[in-house]
């Protein structure tokens, strides 16, 4: 995940993310339409190693960050995708309501992030 990261991209992370959050487009992203609608990925690079962090922020109370991991091929491996699958399928069953537009930046702003597969802190 993020935190495994090195610091540089890290940051990069967290500063796309909170665009993201703020109801902003993240500065190099595509869609991951083979993952599911609405899901994109955040591109990042650092010291010559790409980064991937996909991500959703349709749903009401946050963005929401299935999977990330470095990428060292070009095509990103199908392990990588599938975790990402898993993750958003069983976000999916939780029944959580989806936003699949955005009518003002308002949305976004203020959610907290919930990393989807990560242990979470008690």
């Amino acid at each position: 995940m993020i935190r495994s990261f090195p610091t540089g991209a890290r940051q990069q992370a967290g500063f796309q993310l909170d665009r993201v959050q703020r109801g902003l487009r993240a500065d190099d992203f595509k869609p991951m339409k083979s993952i599911g609608r609405g899901v994109e990925e955040i591109r990042i690079r650092d010291d010559g190693n790409a980064y991937r962090v996909i991500y959703i922020a349709r749903f009401e109370e946050a963005v929401h960050v299935p999977h990330a991991f470095e990428k060292k091929t070009r095509e990103t491996p199908k392990a990588d995708l599938d975790v990402a699958k898993q993750r958003l399928q069983r976000l999916l069953a939780q029944g959580r309501n989806i936003l699949w537009w955005r009518a003002s930046n308002s949305i976004a702003f203020g959610m907290p992030w919930r990393i989807v597969g990560a242990k979470q802190k008690t």
